[in-house]
């Protein structure tokens, strides 16, 4: 309901957020209604590290490595932190999945760059304007050598739908 002392009757993220935010180290405290009256929080300002993918690597029953890469959006940096965990998967495990589950999508380009590591030579996806013209987005790098599947959800939406989707329809594996 406030942010140092200023309130905030309707909630305005984009307002609310630039109020919170502040210079590193800094505090800030923030009133918050609940069932028990308003609470008042001083919070400590830090730098939140924004990770898009997430690699572990785990064994199944009968002693294989199998190399689990979770996307959860495609923002600016995922093809660089996606990059090195496919080399990682590539070099330990017998077999990748790769867990677009919750996944709200994001940026296109960097989608494209994804599906170019894990397609062969394929079409990812092609768009049309009204008037016609449009485009085709093709991978060209080639194909991990790792066999692997994709797992999605009701929530997997947008780029990572186009992902998954592309990987489909060039049957490079299996969407579960």
């Amino acid at each position: 309901v406030a942010v140092d002392g200023v309130p905030f009757t309707e909630f305005d993220g984009d307002n609310l957020s630039s109020h919170i935010r502040g210079e590193k180290g800094t505090e800030v405290v923030i009133d918050i209604k609940g069932y028990d009256g308003v609470q008042h929080y001083t919070l400590k300002r830090s730098e939140i590290s924004n990770y898009s993918v997430e690699y572990a690597l785990k064994k199944d029953e009968s002693g294989k490595n199998i190399a689990v890469i979770s996307i959860s959006q495609f923002i600016v940096s995922t093809v660089d932190e996606f990059k090195p965990a496919l080399e990682k998967a590539e070099e330990e495990a017998d077999y990748l999945v790769l867990d677009l589950r919750d996944c709200p999508g994001g940026l296109v380009d960097q989608c494209i760059q994804v599906a170019d590591m894990l397609m062969n030579e394929g079409v990812i996806i092609s768009t049309r304007k009204q008037d016609g013209t449009g485009d085709v987005y093709k991978a060209t790098t080639g194909r991990t050598p790792l066999e692997y599947v994709v797992l999605v959800n009701a929530n997997t939406a947008s780029a990572a739908e186009i992902l998954s989707c592309g990987i489909k329809e060039n049957k490079e594996a299996l969407i579960i």
